[in-house]
């Protein structure tokens, strides 16, 4: 008999861990679709920034804006200390989306204008409604802005266990 009561302990400690865990990792995610209300740029010049590159997205042909908001860059690109807001343009599926992710130059100016005007943006990324095709630009030293890699994550387990202390900082530049 006592050998069932531990059992059953076991068991009900178990499977406390596992919601525990199932808990924070259900919240974690959920993280994702509440609004970010902390430090979010108020500058004028940022909120112009952002309506220009909006304008010059609904300006293409065949292409529309569907929504922009706010959200933190993700913890496996490990922004700038300084910068860890990201501004995301999610753009409807029609004919001249690939327009617009084909043209770096069109994509890299308005991450260049927006990180120029917001000082804590350290990413801004383009996508279309589905995140099938996403692209992300993020601010370097020297204020250089460039395509951001996605991360492979094999190499961000082995960095972030074997470097846990280090300045690494957009390691994942130079994609195609």
């Amino acid at each position: 008999m006592q050998k069932r009561n531990k059992l059953s302990i076991c068991i009900s400690i178990l499977r406390w861990l596992i919601s525990v865990y199932f808990g924070a990792v259900g919240l974690w995610r959920l993280q994702r679709f509440l609004p970010l209300t902390e430090s979010l740029p108020t500058a004028a010049s940022c909120r112009q920034a952002i309506l220009q590159g909006e304008e010059r997205i609904n300006q293409l042909p065949q292409v529309k804006l569907r929504k922009g908001y706010w959200d933190k860059v993700g913890f496996m690109y490990d922004p700038p200390a300084d910068r860890p807001q990201k501004y995301q343009y999610i753009l409807e599926n029609t004919s001249g989306i690939n327009n617009v992710f084909s043209s770096p130059q069109f994509i890299s100016k308005i991450s260049q204008d927006i990180m120029d005007n917001c000082s804590n943006v350290g990413m801004v990324g383009f996508s279309d409604s589905r995140f099938v095709a996403d692209i992300n630009y993020g601010f370097f030293a020297q204020s250089a802005v460039k395509k951001v890699c996605r991360p492979d994550p094999l190499s961000f387990v082995s960095i972030h266990i074997t470097y846990p202390f280090g300045v690494r900082n957009w390691s994942y530049d130079g994609c195609n």
